[in-house]
């Protein structure tokens, strides 16, 4: 899966574009972690321009476009990961 990283400048703000849609486990992931589901488009995702949004669309994209999460419980394995950057 392919992951489109932009700064929104007008609305400072870290938009996040998936090439398909997302497992309801990371939907659900996302959400828990402060991001918002764009009413618009249902592959995009956004928050505030913060550090540690950035830094975890950042490795969210790295992990998910090397295939490097597994694919028993990608979310739990992939917070895992996340979480000992």
């Amino acid at each position: 899966m392919n992951v489109q990283i932009t700064h929104n400048t007008t609305k400072n703000g870290i938009e996040m574009l998936f090439s398909k849609p997302i497992e309801n486990e990371l939907f659900l992931l996302l959400q828990k972690l402060g991001f918002k589901h764009a009413f618009n488009n249902k592959l995009k995702w956004y928050a505030d321009f913060h550090p540690p949004y950035v830094k975890f669309a950042n490795s969210l994209k790295s992990r998910l476009e090397s295939n490097t999460i597994g694919n028993q419980y990608p979310c739990i394995l992939l917070l895992n990961q996340l979480m000992t950057m």
